[in-house]
């Protein structure tokens, strides 16, 4: 009965361990496409505002 305090949280931090491992290893390095595409979609907008006479809010 003693064993299984001690079993329960050892199953539970070496999942926790698992998965933050294969987190950090499958997650992507860089922008993703979406993230890509916004920085684009962004810059663009803000060199409009640049080139306009008037300053925008």
């Amino acid at each position: 009965m003693d064993i299984d305090l001690v079993i329960a949280p050892s199953v539970a931090t070496a999942a926790t361990c698992l998965f933050i491992t294969a987190t950090s290893l499958l997650k992507p390095w860089g922008l993703t496409r979406r993230g890509r595409r916004l920085r684009i979609s962004a810059s663009s907008a803000k060199s409009v505002d640049a080139r306009s006479p008037r300053q925008t809010a």
